[in-house]
């Protein structure tokens, strides 16, 4: 039996190669740091039919990025947060070894107010494992990438994550579904922990990785949301999973990627404290 967070160290891959691609990811974060930058204050904001955000840059930054992905490997697919006809000339998830997972800004709604927790998530996938990860911090220079099986790093140092401090109740991000409005049905653990929302599941499992925070919980979540974020945290030694404690790789690129699914993405000594499969499993794919 696979533990919870173990099947994405079996894909073997040389580590030049997935050197390489870590690079060229960080690069393209780099790159839409630029993107955002030039959207601020002149942008045109849409709401979406599931009542998030989207903007110019949403869409400038996603399409940048396929270009450059085309341009890398035209036999690498690309599955996106945004629709676009441009899609549809590159190969389908289903069909292609290689997968790319954008989400080209996490947190538009703060990144449309100003607020400074937002960023770009970029994955790539081999048979539906992550084998590459990046969050670019829109609001700094700091990428935080991992490479399965190699660790991760902040920028160009290899980090080691620290435990954070065990004073006081752990601090775990909680983003609830947007049909969850009845409090008693939130989580009994919401007593027992510090709750915070930073309104950007990416930033999130980064700051977990990091150990900025103990966990982080999501309901109602897209591939795209947490893919990149799955690979820092296992490589930072912690553990992600379903609401019920599933594993949520290999993803079958068959799926409705539509379909939310919850996490719990935490160090390890806290994340079998989170998982309440009565109250999230129901959660985990709605």
């Amino acid at each position: 039996m696979v533990n919870p967070g173990q099947c994405v160290r079996i894909v073997l891959m040389e580590p030049a190669e997935l050197t390489e691609w870590r690079h060229f990811a960080c690069g393209l974060a780099d790159e839409a740091r630029v993107i955002a930058a030039q959207y601020r204050g002149n942008m045109n904001v849409a709401t979406k039919l599931d009542r998030s955000v989207v903007t110019d840059a949403d869409h400038a930054i996603q399409h940048h990025i396929c270009h450059a992905i085309k341009n890398l490997d035209p036999t690498h697919a690309v599955l996106c947060e945004e629709k676009a006809d441009y899609l549809k000339d590159m190969p389908r998830p289903a069909d292609s070894e290689f997968c790319w997972v954008i989400d080209p800004l996490d947190g538009t709604r703060n990144y449309v107010r100003g607020l400074p927790s937002c960023c770009t998530s970029i994955a790539l996938l081999k048979g539906g494992l992550p084998i590459i990860g990046v969050i670019g911090d829109m609001n700094s220079s700091d990428n935080y990438s991992a490479v399965t099986g190699h660790g991760m790093w902040l920028n160009d140092q290899k980090i080691t994550a620290v435990d954070a401090n065990e004073c006081g109740k752990p601090v775990v991000s909680f983003q609830p579904s947007h049909t969850l409005l009845d409090v008693d049905r939130l989580p009994t653990w919401t007593q027992r922990v510090r709750v915070r929302n930073f309104g950007s599941s990416a930033m999130h499992l980064a700051y977990v990785a990091m150990g900025a925070l103990d966990g982080a919980v999501c309901m109602d979540c897209r591939v795209w949301d947490f893919a990149a974020g799955y690979l820092l945290v296992i490589e930072s030694g912690g553990l992600m999973t379903c609401g019920d404690g599933d594993e949520l790789f290999p993803f079958d690129m068959t799926l409705d990627t539509s379909r939310g699914a919850t996490f719990i993405a935490a160090r390890r000594a806290l994340h079998a404290h989170l998982v309440e499969p009565s109250e999230l499993s129901s959660q985990t794919h709605s």
